[in-house]
């Protein structure tokens, strides 16, 4: 009887072996999102962490964008055989699937030999398309340079001067640019005490030795030599230069030094941003001598209805704009977006979007493939196809019964039981019965016999 009884009991240890580790019976499950690889994708139930496999289900149409096409999986989105559109010989339609491309999109460039440019780079661009070729960074002469080497864009830099040390030579001292090391403003040196027999005299600012010590007393020339920017007296004794001072005058415009008359044939300095206009001409002042330079004025586009005919320069009103109500004849300037009409003045209306009428099927949808409707605008008749899908309807509704009144949302993502679930249940529910009922006899024939 111990042997029956160890006999049944390995054998319900068996079967429960053989049951399915991660199968959930009476679990209502809750899937994560799809996971997948090339052949197959999965999800696992959050709840009791049954993992549902399936192959991939692709659809035989293409998926399309303006610009690409794929195959997608129906039930885990997948993509595959993505490309790029191929358009035919007349640029109408993509060779692979047939989608209806814009030819503006598929045309030769047009390529303007300026470059263009903006804070960041410059490029060459296409007259039709504006799209961007050869597209690269600013190049500038070194940290500080202003303007690019290639395309002459301006930036804004500062340079960075060092504070403690002076590049000098008899004209003056001034300081470089730790960044690029181009040089600051020169100004003139600033005379120490004369030099002596024993000491030299130098600049008080940067150290440079104006004089060398001499060992005799100078004697100072009454006449002034001078250059562009200063003037000096000499030693009759040894030449050296004596008393370097900058030249004086009254204002920039003033041309002569008022000590030692010397005539640098300067200019007005005019304020670039400070600008006067009158029917005649513009104007700029002098900033020192307060003297006007006058110009006439450059007239730009004619004027139209929508506005005045302006100087290109001071930006004043040379002709007032035309005043007439714009009239427009039957032609219109056609795009994909919309269309417009030009006034015998030459201006262009704003531009308005197209109305389409009801549509024309071309070609009939079908459950398994779409159909193609043309639309023309009413106005410009400018057309465009449209596919469009058979609109199935449901020929039976559920019923809803008493039993089953659960809402969509409690029924989401529940999976039926396996019939083989419900098999392997029940005959391991008949071997435990059997297994229990064995035990009882077993024990009741033991007390038997022992009575």
């Amino acid at each position: 009887m111990k042997k029956v009884i160890t006999f049944f009991f390995f054998l319900f240890i068996f079967i429960c072996a053989l049951l399915p580790t991660n199968a959930a019976v009476d679990c209502d499950h809750i899937y994560e999102p799809f996971q997948s690889d090339n052949n197959q994708h999965w999800n696992n139930c959050l709840i009791c962490g049954y993992t549902k496999k399936e192959s991939h289900s692709f659809s035989n149409e293409w998926i399309k964008s303006s610009t690409s096409h794929w195959h997608e999986c129906t039930i885990c989105m997948l993509r595959i055989d993505y490309s790029f559109h191929i358009p035919d010989d007349d640029k109408q339609q993509c060779k692979v699937c047939s989608n209806s491309l814009n030819p503006y999109n598929y045309h030769s460039h047009d390529i303007d030999t300026s470059i263009r440019s903006d804070s960041k780079s410059h490029w060459y661009g296409c007259n039709g398309c504006n799209r961007k070729f050869l597209e690269t960074e600013h190049s500038y002469d070194g940290q500080c340079g202003e303007s690019c080497t290639v395309c002459g864009q301006v930036r804004k830099t500062k340079h960075q001067y060092k504070t403690s040390t002076f590049a000098a030579n008899e004209r003056g001292h001034w300081r470089i640019c730790a960044l690029c090391g181009s040089a600051g403003k020169t100004n003139a040196h600033t005379p120490g005490e004369p030099a002596t027999e024993s000491t030299p005299q130098t600049c008080t600012a940067c150290g440079y030795i104006i004089q060398e010590a001499s060992n005799h007393t100078h004697e100072v020339s009454e006449n002034l030599l001078s250059d562009l920017s200063a003037h000096w007296q000499i030693c009759t004794i040894c030449n050296a230069k004596l008393n370097i001072s900058e030249h004086n005058y009254d204002n920039w415009c003033d041309s002569y030094c008022k000590i030692c008359n010397y005539d640098n044939q300067t200019c007005h300095q005019t304020h670039l941003d400070l600008m006067r206009t009158d029917q005649n001409g513009h104007c700029w002042t002098c900033k020192s001598c307060q003297k006007p330079s006058v110009f006439p004025h450059v007239p730009g586009a004619a004027a139209t209805a929508e506005s005045p005919q302006v100087c290109s320069v001071c930006e004043a009103e040379i002709a007032p704009q035309l005043n007439h109500s714009h009239s427009y004849n039957d032609e219109y300037i056609i795009t994909d977006e919309g269309h417009r009409q030009a006034c015998s003045c030459g201006f262009i209306s704003y531009t308005d979007a197209h109305k389409y009428d009801e549509g024309i099927v071309i070609v009939e949808a079908t459950e398994d493939q779409k159909g193609i409707k043309l639309y023309t605008c009413t106005l410009c008749k400018y057309s465009k196809e449209t596919e469009y899908s058979a609109e199935i309807e449901e020929t039976t509704a559920p019923v809803e019964t008493a039993e089953s009144e659960t809402s969509a949302e409690d029924s989401v993502n529940i999976e039926p039981v396996s019939p083989k679930n419900y098999i392997t249940f029940i005959i391991l529910v008949i071997f435990a019965v059997i297994g229990v009922t064995i035990v009882i006899i077993s024990l009741c024939l033991t007390k038997n016999k022992n009575n």
